[in-house]
């Protein structure tokens, strides 16, 4: 699930069912939700996870994101989260074709 927020893309979240871990799924979505934001012009993405989702820390820094903070007792149970982030590159669309009309010179 991804939040749009002006020029940064947020993950909301992110689940994969237990018996289909460790085959590239969340891989897959997360550089898929990267290139959705990419073409809708974000320059960065954002998510918290839980201090204590290892396997989920890794798989982000594996992607590039970085921590950047730390969210004490950010979940309603108390846990605390990592805030991460990661810049995306711009995406470079060719420039626009002329329609036929010629610039009189000047």
């Amino acid at each position: 699930m991804l939040l749009f927020e002006s020029h940064v893309c947020r993950v909301l979240s992110v689940a994969v069912v237990p018996s289909q871990r460790r085959h590239g799924l969340a891989t897959t979505m997360m550089r898929t939700a990267e290139r959705v934001a990419q073409a809708r012009g974000c320059s960065g993405m954002r998510l918290e996870v839980n201090t204590r989702n290892l396997a989920a820390i890794e798989l982000y820094r594996t992607l590039g994101y970085k921590v950047d903070g730390h969210l004490p007792a950010y979940y309603t149970w108390g846990d605390d989260a990592y805030s991460m982030s990661k810049p995306l590159e711009a995406v470079h669309t060719p420039s626009a074709v002329s329609s036929g009309a010629a610039a009189s010179p000047a």
